[in-house]
């Protein structure tokens, strides 16, 4: 079998050659449309000051916050997701200092940017923005154009990313990291039956859900 075929409704077959010997492993995989996929990724912004931008990414939407510089317009804070998502809706938390109006843009090399989303009447809080139909990406920022408090920054205490992966991606991802004893393999945006974060594979094919 030269390519990953679907042997039965959510479970998928990987194939992994390496020199003489090949392996072969099971995943099943489902969509999970509720997993925040920004959760402990790498944030970075055009300015900050205090906190580090990656405070935006510890699931925590109280204490640590990111905060642009102040009195300054059009500050950003972008999320690398490491893969490439299909991506639904952001989730915001703002501090008292939040953007009356922003965009939310989306980019698959971190160069590009393309706007999914566009809000002009901001009102704090938490706030849940759709994004386009069709958005994907592997970077997503939040691009501020108005500030409820002009005489400081933006403030923003968590930015959760929803979204699913094609499980042709994943396919593609662990082939790609050529599969090996003890890999535990990123499979955020799916639910590893029975309901865990992750899988380890070994090269006899046994896996362990974890």
């Amino acid at each position: 079998m030269d390519a990953p075929s679907p042997v039965r409704r959510g479970s998928v077959f990987l194939k992994k050659l390496s020199f003489h010997i090949r392996q072969s492993v099971y995943i099943d995989a489902v969509n999970l449309a509720d997993a925040n996929l920004a959760l402990g990724c790498r944030a970075w912004a055009s300015s900050s000051r205090g906190d580090d931008p990656s405070a935006v990414t510890d699931g925590l939407t109280t204490g640590k916050r990111w905060e642009s510089e102040w009195k300054k317009d059009g500050e950003w804070i972008a999320v690398d997701l490491k893969h490439e998502f299909e991506l639904t809706r952001v989730r915001l938390f703002w501090e008292n200092a939040y953007a009356t109006a922003f965009d939310i843009e989306v980019s698959t090399d971190g160069d590009n940017w393309t706007q999914a989303a566009s809000v002009s009447d901001g009102k704090g809080g938490e706030e849940d923005v759709a994004l386009a139909p069709g958005t994907h990406g592997r970077y997503i920022r939040m691009r501020e154009t108005g500030r409820a408090m002009p005489e400081y920054g933006t403030s923003l205490y968590e930015m959760e990313v929803y979204g699913s992966r094609h499980l042709s991606t994943i396919i593609d991802a662990v082939v790609d990291e050529r599969a090996s004893d003890g890999v535990a393999y990123d499979l955020r945006g799916y639910r590893v039956e029975p309901d865990a974060p992750g899988i380890v594979i070994t090269a006899s094919g046994k896996r362990i859900n974890r």
